[in-house]
């Protein structure tokens, strides 16, 4: 059974088989692991399950996509919601953003893709696809994104 995350207690990286109260061998002391990340703060204010997280390249602001349908801007200094992007029809699978920082891309179960200005938190276009969307991915260099599905 995989292990649970919990955000609210600090994640080690022991193997999975060493547990954390594996004692050390005769004559050393057991020192305790390093944790593997911490939790800075909590960026609440989605009243659906999180499904994705991007942070922007200068890593100042956030975005979040949930199953409340909507995308959020967070300003990761100080935790607050800087904007709430309305559109989608449907739970919001992925969210990306460009590598420049000026636009963000989100994906949802409404069978589209938005992209908004993420200075003003406008739309600009919307994609359409055959299927709900689950993941986006940009490529490197452009603006230029794809997305996978099955039928």
């Amino acid at each position: 059974m995989p292990k649970s995350f919990d955000p609210d207690v600090s994640q080690t990286n022991n193997p999975p088989d060493k547990p954390a109260s594996a004692s050390a061998p005769a004559g050393q002391t057991s020192e305790p692991p390093a944790p593997i990340a911490t939790l800075e703060r909590k960026l609440e204010g989605h009243t659906g399950r999180v499904y994705s997280v991007a942070v922007s390249p200068d890593g100042k602001w956030a975005v979040s996509g949930s199953g409340d349908k909507t995308v959020k801007i967070w300003d990761l200094e100080t935790g607050e919601c800087r904007a709430t992007l309305e559109g989608h029809t449907g739970e919001v699978h992925c969210v990306a953003v460009t590598p420049d920082g000026k636009r963000i891309l989100s994906g949802a179960s409404d069978n589209t893709i938005r992209v908004w200005d993420a200075q003003s938190g406008q739309p600009t276009a919307i994609l359409t696809s055959k299927i709900f969307v689950n993941g986006i991915a940009l490529l490197p260099g452009n603006y230029s994104a794809c997305h996978c599905y099955t039928e």
